[in-house]
C-alpha cells in the first residue's frame, strides 16, 4: 500500500511540475530567472523517475535509493527557489503598481 501511495503522489507531483513549466513558458516576458529553475526542476523530475525505477529494479540498492532521496530534495529546493522568485516578482509588480497609482492620484490633485 505504501508503494502505491508513493507512486500515486509521484504522479501528482509530476503533473504539478509539468503544469508549472508550461505556465512559466507561456509567460509573455520569458524571464530567464523563472525559466531556468522550472526547466531544472523538470529535468530533475525525469531523473527522479529513472532513479525510482532503478530502486525497484535493483531491489532497493543503496546507491539508487540515496540518489533518489537526494534528487527529491533537490526538486524541493528548486521549487522553493522558483516560489521565492515568483513571490519577489509579484511584490515588485505590486509595488510598481502602487507607486504608479500614487503618482497618478497626485497628478489629479487640485492645485492650491
Amino acid at each position: 500500500m505504501v508503494q502505491f501511495a508513493h507512486r500515486a503522489w509521484a504522479l501528482v507531483a509530476a503533473a504539478s511540475v509539468f503544469w508549472t513549466l508550461s505556465r512559466i513558458l507561456r509567460r509573455p516576458a520569458g524571464e530567464a530567472a523563472l525559466v531556468r529553475p522550472a526547466s531544472l526542476m523538470t529535468g530533475l523530475l525525469l531523473l527522479q523517475v529513472v532513479l525510482g525505477g532503478a530502486v525497484v529494479w535493483t531491489e532497493r540498492a543503496v546507491f539508487f535509493s540515496t540518489a533518489h532521496v537526494v534528487v527529491g530534495a533537490s526538486i524541493l529546493a528548486t521549487s522553493l527557489v522558483l516560489t521565492l522568485r515568483l513571490w519577489r516578482g509579484a511584490r515588485a509588480d505590486a509595488g510598481a503598481s502602487a507607486a504608479a497609482g500614487t503618482r497618478h492620484a497626485a497628478s489629479e490633485a487640485p492645485a492650491v
